[in-house]
């Protein structure tokens, strides 16, 4: 099967020309508020699709598109292996940052990272859909310079990025440094300047960013 996290064509493009590969029959998977053309299998928060011994249950995460979902895969409990699961997130959720809320609001991109994807095991291991790391926790040192976690996590994406590697994290991790999931901690919000409000925190963090990226560029 191909599983598409959102419609943007750098997610969803190659879905027919690798369904060709694969051949008749095979299913892409998309979530049924998202618009992806090629989609064949629509789905929603809790299904639950079979692959061989993994299970993979769909989370539902709107905002940076309207039908985003993420990704989570595990080995069937029969197997008896003590591993975490994976979630693979797209747009949502990357290494120290997250999307931009194209399709939606503050109040959504808090419930899918604090809720959603926060409320996940802390082992389970985060693979997403661009490496924006080193950036990222560029501007979260910004917002907590003291930040140990982002300290090292920066010095080892910086070394993978040098041989080309893909970097990856987890759930516990990223609660550690990625500002966008710690927005409901009253650090960020006294940086934001929006005591008790996580979805205001949230959107404070990713207007900043954005500032701050356009900085770079001047």
């Amino acid at each position: 099967m191909v599983l598409t996290t959102h419609s943007h064509w750098d997610h969803s493009g190659g879905n027919a020309e690798i369904a060709s590969k694969l051949g008749d029959g095979v299913p892409i998977v998309a979530g049924r508020n998202d618009g992806v053309e090629t989609c064949t299998k629509p789905v929603g928060h809790g299904d639950v699709l079979e692959l061989g011994r993994i299970s993979i249950s769909v989370l539902d995460t709107p905002c940076h598109t309207a039908g985003h979902v993420c990704y989570l895969a595990k080995l069937n409990a029969e197997d008896q292996v003590a591993e975490p699961g994976v979630v693979f997130t797209g747009d949502t959720l990357f290494v120290g940052g997250s999307g931009n809320l194209n399709s939606g609001t503050p109040e959504q991109m808090a419930h899918a990272l604090h809720s959603v994807l926060g409320g996940l095991p802390d082992e389970t291991r985060v693979f997403c859909g661009h490496n924006y790391t080193a950036k990222n926790l560029r501007w979260a040192l910004q917002i907590e310079p003291e930040n140990r976690a982002a300290q090292e996590k920066l010095q080892q994406a910086e070394e993978l990025d040098s041989r080309k590697e893909f970097i990856h994290s987890t759930i516990g991790q990223e609660k550690s440094f990625n500002p966008f999931m710690r927005a409901a901690l009253s650090s960020i919000q006294e940086w934001a300047g929006t005591p008790g409000d996580a979805s205001a925190a949230l959107l404070k963090v990713r207007q900043g960013k954005d500032a701050w990226g356009r900085s770079l560029q001047l």
